[in-house]
């Protein structure tokens, strides 16, 4: 089969997808089915040799007519032949065009001696703030690093990533889990996206967080006299929940209004008009961004991977840019409806389901063992939990972890090792009041931790790494801006933003989370409302909103995958994710963690995770080799082996 046979191939798996897009098993069947015929007639024709393969033959875009498009092809097409031809991917360019050709007033390598095979380096983007043609938006820089496949030109493209947040940053590690094989062939790209890590303006600003103080070591921390945020609030208290909205308002004001923060950005054309930067850094920007980074290094298409929020971000480039994407993955799902109301509704039944679940795992214990789960009242076990690690977390003496990423923590314990005298032990601390001896059963020895800082490098101006929360140059306080310290600046800003259906009025939020409190008590913890409040309060008061459009594409072949019992992304969100979708196939995950990564062992290696062998061998051959619908289990014994 000669190679537009092949690409033809292809093609009409696509167009199978669209005319049975209402009856998917059959179409997934039919799918494979061509596949199957079609590479088992490559095999039998043999090899191709070198330097024997055609251009394609049409461009899909504009842009494919640019320069920087036409020498990625050239160089690319003197590399194809070897066995990856076999599958369907989209090659990248050599490294001499991505080292030296680039155009520099789209991007630029900070260290250029890294564009190698297995190297690693960053650049800026610099685009313009705004998408509107007319309009004499400034330039920003957003940071954008790539770590380049061992063998080259990569055979498999380029494989775009997202760890979602809002916040996480470059050195998002999907990439170790992606198999040996993908990390050889495949150009990997990660991202700071705008308002984030070095990229600039930033949201890192003290301007932007409330409650905070500097310690004797100028370090910043939480003042338990001021600071009050989702997570400290009272749920069931209306002066409690005002205290909190109202932080929420002054945040808000003081941010927006912020002199020193290059939030206010002047036009180019010489006149007095500015644009907010807050107007301009939400989900649509960094799609944006994404689109304007494939077009700068020549790229026919960009294979993307997302997990938590970053399913968010590559659903909505999906959609915006249907004709950019290759392999597809969604992995842990944020809704792909920007409503912020419906995004912390089902959040928190979902939080309540998952402490039901673990009542129900108890009580089914006792019924068939006797004296298996010996915690007689969960609920009350909770709540004191609850009451006293709010109280350790308003002290800054829990890590910042929440109370409800604590609780999946436990489920994860007792899971794992199937050792109920854990939630025993740490249930007779709660009760009995003693902290210490609760943070001695979690972390071991009780220390109160110590605020993270991190290492200044001896020139930042050369760094060229991907950054870390612990580690952004230039921003000695970063980590504790940015995170739970300051009540989370970019989820707040991103969010904001981003969504639609954001409360303006004290009262019906104060009624939305007792009507949460009524129907989700959460074994008498109200953690489901206090997620609520969190999700929620992200879009309260926010000025402008700017939402994006929900997410969805009805021709995008590839994966999307949930977590049955996940504590930050409902399972729900998946199933919406794969019906508007619905060319990609569902996988599921039977599991309690955040993500198909996270089922590690302590040394970082995926325990019998077969959900993710799925997405490593799709990004390989570019077939998911199940059927729609598939649930994987896992190895580890859990607590939901019940019977």
């Amino acid at each position: 089969m000669q190679e537009p046979q092949k690409r033809e191939a292809g093609r009409s798996v696509v167009l199978l997808d669209r005319l049975c897009v209402n009856s998917m098993k059959l179409a997934n069947a039919i799918k494979l089915a061509l596949l199957f015929a079609a590479i088992a007639e490559v095999a039998g024709t043999g090899k191709k040799k070198k330097n024997n393969k055609k251009k394609r033959s049409e461009s899909e875009s504009e842009s494919k007519k640019k320069k920087s498009e036409s020498e990625s092809k050239k160089k690319t097409s003197e590399s194809e032949g070897s066995d990856e031809e076999y599958t369907f991917h989209y090659p990248a360019a050599s490294l001499e065009f991505l080292k030296n050709d680039i155009d520099e007033s789209l991007f630029s390598w900070i260290n250029k001696d890294e564009v190698k095979p297995g190297g690693q380096t960053c650049g800026f983007l610099t685009p313009r703030l705004g998408s509107l043609l007319d309009e004499p938006y400034p330039t920003i820089e957003v940071y954008f690093c790539m770590r380049f496949a061992e063998n080259q030109p990569a055979s498999k493209g380029y494989l775009a990533t997202h760890c979602g947040g809002p916040g996480s940053l470059s050195d998002c590690p999907i990439y170790y889990e992606i198999g040996e094989e993908n990390l050889k062939n495949y150009n990997i790209i990660t991202f700071d996206q705008r308002g984030m890590g070095r990229s600039w303006p930033s949201f890192a600003h003290e301007e932007c967080t409330y409650g905070v103080v500097r310690n004797q070591d100028g370090i910043l921390v939480r003042d338990p006299a001021k600071y009050i945020d989702a997570w400290t609030a009272d749920p069931t208290d209306e002066d409690s929940i005002r205290e909190y909205l109202l932080n929420q308002k002054l945040r808000l004001a003081s941010c927006w209004t912020c002199e020193s923060c290059d939030f206010m950005l002047n036009a180019v054309d010489g006149s007095n008009k500015t644009y907010h930067f807050l107007d301009y850094s939400g989900t649509q920007q960094a799609v944006e961004d994404m689109e304007r980074f494939r077009y700068a290094i020549g790229a026919e298409k960009l294979s993307v991977y997302g997990i938590s929020y970053g399913t968010q971000i590559m659903a909505s480039y999906a959609t915006a840019f249907p004709g950019s994407v290759d392999k597809f993955i969604a992995d842990s799902n944020v809704t792909p409806l920007p409503d912020i109301i419906h995004m912390g509704e089902t959040v928190a039944r979902n939080a309540n389901m998952r402490m039901d679940y673990l009542l129900y795992t108890c009580t089914a214990r006792n019924v068939f063992d006797t004296g298996t789960c010996p915690v007689d009242d969960l609920g009350q076990c909770m709540n004191a939990l609850s009451v006293m690690w709010n109280e350790l977390y308003t002290a800054g003496q829990t890590f910042d972890i929440s109370f409800s990423i604590l609780f999946s923590f436990l489920m994860q314990l007792v899971g794992e090792y199937d050792d109920w005298n854990v939630l025993l032990d740490v249930c007779l601390a709660a009760e009995s009041g003693n902290g210490r001896a609760l943070l001695e059963l979690l972390f071991g020895p009780a220390t109160a931790p110590e605020p993270e800082s991190r290492v200044i490098p001896d020139d930042p101006g050369e760094y060229a790494g991907p950054t870390s929360e612990l580690f952004v140059v230039d921003n000695f306080d970063y980590f504790q801006l940015m995170g739970p310290t300051g009540a989370y600046i970019p989820q707040s800003m991103v969010f904001g933003q981003s969504f639609s259906g954001g409360v303006y009025s004290d009262e019906f939020f104060i009624k939305q989370v007792q009507s949460i409190n009524d129907e989700y008590p959460g074994l008498r913890t109200y953690d489901p409302s206090r997620i609520f409040m969190y999700w929620t309060g992200m879009s309260f008061y926010w000025p402008n909103a700017r939402p994006i459009s929900p997410a969805g594409n009805p021709f995008q072949y590839g994966i999307v995958a949930g977590v049955l019992y996940d504590y930050a992304t409902p399972y729900l969100w998946a199933q919406e994710m794969n019906q508007v979708f619905p060319s990609t196939v569902m996988v599921t995950s039977q599991w309690i963690t955040h993500g198909l990564i996270s089922v590690q062992d302590d040394e970082g290696r995926i325990l019998g995770n077969l959900c993710q062998e799925i997405i490593n061998s799709y990004l390989e051959t570019g077939i998911v080799l199940v059927a729609d619908g598939t649930v994987c289990g896992s190895d580890i014994p859990s607590a939901f082996d019940i019977f």
